[in-house]
């Protein structure tokens, strides 16, 4: 079963779109979930987590992506002021 979530973070190797996906793990038949692109030929992914909060967590965690644009918007409002 496929589940679209408004809340994901673009794929960060394409840029597409992505979806929570759950599917049955073999071992113990435990119901795991995982977020994926949905571009065709891309294949970014999660492991796979136990529940859909967990798997959207981990899609959505870019320490990295986020301190670029923090410390971009910090440049662009001294940008501003050197401006004014």
């Amino acid at each position: 079963m496929e589940d679209s979530m408004s809340d994901l973070k673009p794929c960060p190797y394409c840029g597409g779109d992505a979806k929570v996906h759950d599917y049955m793990f073999p071992v113990g038949k435990i119901i795991m979930y995982r977020v994926i692109c949905r571009t065709p030929g891309c294949w970014g992914m999660t492991a796979g987590f136990e529940s859909k909060e967990d798997a959207i967590k981990a899609w959505n965690n870019r320490p990295g992506e986020d301190a670029l644009r923090a410390r971009a918007e910090r440049a662009e409002a001294t940008l501003e002021e050197l401006k004014a």
